[in-house]
């Protein structure tokens, strides 16, 4: 499902454009050619991710997959990104957002949820998994003047959510076996629960039942994910008392990586932006990133 580009006529490319193009001038292409161009890219473990969408408004687009061999970029014409994403079989038409490779079989979920996409960056949601070959499930940083990554440490999430949905199985009629389909899944309850590292945060589980029962957790986690944006926008403050400070500049250590402190690095003082409380000092870069 995707084919090299191996010669590019010249009346492809505008004039004062360099050959391979560069993404700066991605779209002086687009515009010599009225077409909108989609630009995709592989990461290290080669998940494929939405790295540029097109922002003209031309009736022909094309995705183009990015591959760098040195500094030069080369690109690959995807045919069909639907079947290039994901490689299982299936006998349903597939929808899939090209801003976040959001992928379905359901025309109505795949146009509503390209409703609330559009006014997001363009992204893609992938949860390493533990132990990842590529190490990126680790967030690893470089000191200044070193070359040695830091990578040993662990850092808790403010908030996270714990959900579970139960539904029955129904069988498919005939008609709907004729188009693949098999079972169908019927919601009838769901369920969810916030957790927070901050010992004052409780709220009750949400359980929900009934009629559009999936529409009622969905609003309800939407409107929780506000609220939760709302307190992690309003950082607690940093109150230092004269034995915290002094406690601060005993220590021999960074409280993230357990590395021993350097001299030649700027230490700043780490809080848990939700509680205010005192974690550590880190590298300045270092909590920065962390940030």
């Amino acid at each position: 499902m995707c084919i090299f580009i191996i010669n590019t006529p010249s009346s492809i490319i505008p004039q004062g454009v360099e050959v391979p193009v560069q993404e700066q001038d991605i779209g002086k292409v687009e515009n010599n050619n009225r077409v909108n161009i989609n630009i995709f890219r592989l990461s290290k473990s080669n998940k494929t991710f939405p790295a540029m969408m097109s922002t003209k408004k031309f009736p022909t687009t094309i995705d183009l997959l990015q591959i760098k061999r040195g500094a030069n970029p080369h690109f690959c014409l995807i045919k069909d990104l639907a079947a290039f994403i994901d490689t299982h079989k299936h006998r349903r038409r597939r929808f899939i957002c090209k801003r976040c490779l959001y992928l379905t079989t359901n025309g109505d979920k795949y146009r509503l949820h390209q409703q609330l996409c559009q006014v997001h960056k363009v992204q893609r949601t992938y949860v390493p998994p533990k132990n990842a070959a590529d190490g990126s499930d680790i967030f690893s940083y470089l000191p200044p003047n070193s070359n040695q990554q830091v990578t040993n440490f662990e850092s808790d999430l403010p908030f996270i959510v714990v959900a579970d949905l139960e539904s029955l199985l129904i069988p498919a009629t005939p008609e709907e076996a004729l188009r693949g389909i098999v079972n169908t899944h019927k919601p009838i309850s769901a369920c969810y629960k916030l957790i927070s590292t901050d010992t004052s945060f409780y709220e009750s589980p949400k359980i929900f039942y009934g009629t559009n029962v999936i529409a009622k957790f969905l609003d309800s986690l939407l409107e929780d994910a506000f609220k939760l944006r709302e307190i992690l926008n309003n950082h607690a403050p940093l109150s230092l008392t004269p034995e915290q400070r002094d406690d601060i500049d005993s220590q021999t250590e960074c409280h993230l990586c357990k590395g021993a402190m350097s001299e030649s690095e700027e230490y700043v003082v780490d809080h848990d932006h939700l509680t205010g409380c005192i974690r550590g000092n880190p590298p300045s870069p270092f909590n920065t990133m962390l940030n």
